[in-house]
């Protein structure tokens, strides 16, 4: 009897240890693709935004000068007409960032570590990696086994979504770290007398704020898992206190008043008669982005009696992120527009696998179980393979670097006093050259005679770098005059003028 129960269980002390090497492999694999994929670069409006921040960051500044012709101030243009993507114009003759700090902190930190290159390459990696750890912690926390907790963080890993947004650089899964961490930390303090804990939940806290102002909205279920001791509130106030004065400070540095932001009012986007629509868009994309079992998260309240504060916790969680960015106009655009829920993801795919192990906690037969398990984890990884292919998730960090190839080519190209046409692209231009910008998008037939007899006066060459959806603006409306192609990285074109017109022949 003893030497059966001794085999047995050698067995399966060789099959657990199977299995737990199989899934250290499988992360180590996941590591290493986004280490290969990852590509931070200075590109649209947020990325361009988030490197511009970080360098003037670095610099000690909040804000520079506009690059403008000469002659032609920025009052006799219109307002942005020398204002890349990612600034907005202050002091008449000064542009400032638009986008929130937390993230261009973490790269010009990174970048005295290891270059700007490589630096913001690594922040965007390791958040995305760590972002699949903490949904995995958070399930644990939340009475998932190893198992469903394995399979919470690969729903949220491999979600077309979260690898999107995950291998360029951009702040939504940032966001999602952040706001876990957060909640992890403060459940934490229950469990961990003492100081450390509350004060580190408040400065990842507000490091989250920092990241996406929004996150404020995480508050809700960290103050159920924080409770009522004001032995946990006090640290937890303190620990996000140093990241409120920053706030406040850099905000009447950048924007003239402690309490205004780089976005200013953007409340004509907020709008009830679109909730309805933004309601019909969740119940489509998030079955595609965290797999069809995220609808059983609507049983969560059913499971309630054995787990009734983390419950709480994470239906405000979702609740929370999901009510405010219904009433917001860009959530149902389209399928990649809910990356401003992103924060809410781990929360939805922890609940929902509670309520799918409570299923399972029905089938008496373990290998009945293991079989279903299987199963379940093969289709999930099979339907976020194929929606990930379906949208080119893995494709983002190479897409991402044309912006950088062309500034590069422009650099090595365009004589050092070219003006350079451009929207997509400004931001980009501003960061990786020294070269003037005009956004063509801020041109009127007015101010665009002004700037062709300014060019014509100090005999200043005019270029273009243009997206495809630009060209018919720019060079088929014959903006500015006539172009000529002279050069093209991938889908992005260079073009010169070849000769001046008056706007109001276009």
């Amino acid at each position: 009897m003893d030497s059966q129960y001794t085999h047995k269980t050698a067995s399966a002390l060789k099959w657990r240890r199977l299995a737990y090497g199989l899934v250290a492999l499988a992360f180590a694999t996941y590591v290493a693709l986004i280490a290969i994929r990852v590509g931070a670069h200075a590109g649209g409006s947020d990325s361009s935004g988030y490197f511009n921040n970080a360098r003037l960051l670095r610099q000690g500044v909040v804000k520079i000068p506009q690059r403008a012709l000469p002659d032609l101030p920025p009052e006799k243009l219109s307002a942005f007409s020398y204002i890349s993507l990612g600034f907005r114009p202050v002091d008449g003759s000064s542009m400032a960032p638009t986008y929130p700090t937390g993230l261009p902190i973490l790269f010009a930190a990174a970048s005295v570590i290891a270059g700007w290159d490589a630096g913001p390459h690594w922040i965007i990696g390791i958040h995305t990696v760590l972002g699949v750890l903490l949904v995995f912690g958070l399930g644990r926390q939340c009475g998932l086994s190893r198992e469903f907790a394995a399979l919470g963080a690969l729903i949220v890993g491999i979600s077309p979504l979260y690898l999107f947004f995950g291998l360029q650089a951009m702040s939504d899964v940032p966001a999602l770290v952040w706001v876990t961490g957060a909640v992890v930390l403060a459940w934490h303090s229950r469990t961990r007398p003492g100081l450390l804990t509350p004060l580190a939940a408040g400065a990842v806290f507000a490091m989250a704020v920092l990241v996406r102002p929004t996150n404020i909205i995480a508050i809700a279920p960290i103050a159920i898992a924080l409770g009522l001791d004001w032995r946990r509130w006090i640290p937890f106030g303190f620990g996000g206190l140093p990241f409120a004065i920053f706030l406040a400070i850099y905000n009447r540095a950048a924007y003239g008043d402690a309490l205004a932001s780089g976005y200013g009012n953007v409340s004509y986007l907020m709008k009830a008669d679109v909730v309805g629509e933004t309601l019909v868009h969740y119940g489509q994309w998030f079955p595609v982005l965290l797999t069809p079992l995220v609808v059983l998260v609507l049983g969560l309240p059913w499971i309630a009696r054995s787990a009734s504060r983390w419950t709480a916790i994470l239906i405000t969680w979702i609740a929370g992120f999901a009510a405010f960015y219904a009433f917001y106009t860009v959530t149902r655009e389209t399928w990649w527009s809910l990356r401003f829920l992103l924060p809410a993801f781990p929360a939805l795919a922890v609940a929902s696998l509670l309520v799918l192990q409570r299923i399972f906690s029905k089938i008496t037969r373990r290998l009945t179980r293991q079989i279903a398990g299987g199963v379940t984890a093969a289709a999930v990884l099979c339907w976020s393979i194929a929606w990930g292919d379906h949208f080119y998730a893995l494709n983002m960090g190479r897409d991402e670097g044309v912006y950088r190839e062309a500034a590069e080519w422009a650099r090595e190209n365009l004589p050092e006093d070219a003006v350079v046409v451009s929207m997509q692209t400004s931001g980009t231009v501003i960061y990786y050259t020294d070269f003037v910008i005009l956004r063509w998008d801020q041109l009127t037939p007015e101010n665009a005679a002004a700037v062709t007899a300014n060019l014509e006066a100090n005999n200043r060459p005019l270029f273009a770098i243009l997206f495809p959806h630009e060209v018919k603006d720019v060079v088929e409306k014959r903006l500015l005059g006539d172009w000529k192609e002279i050069g093209a990285v991938r889908h992005v074109t260079i073009w010169r003028q070849e000769s001046a017109t008056v706007a109001s022949e276009n």
